[in-house]
């Protein structure tokens, strides 16, 4: 288990070398084996997603806004693990 400032450093480092570079990852699966599997990283990738996106849709970048909404749903579905 890893802490949640831990976390937090994972999340901003995956997406700052992943997710703010390449605008055209549009799948969470394209990261490959670059995705951790802690859920608690994929959690604060999804809330910082969402804070993304939101940020990003506030200023009128519409498409970046939907991409990186879309990122954090299928974060959170990868997070709750399978049903």
């Amino acid at each position: 288990m890893i802490d949640e400032q831990a976390a937090r450093a994972a999340a901003w480092h995956i997406f700052d070398r992943h997710f703010r570079s390449d605008g055209k990852l549009d799948k969470v699966g394209m990261l490959g084996s670059a995705l951790p599997r802690d859920a608690a990283v994929l959690r604060s990738l999804q809330a910082l997603c969402l804070e993304q996106a939101r940020q990003a849709l506030q200023a009128g970048h519409h498409t970046e806004g939907r991409r990186l909404g879309d990122l954090a749903r299928q974060l959170r579905k990868l997070a709750d693990g399978p049903r």
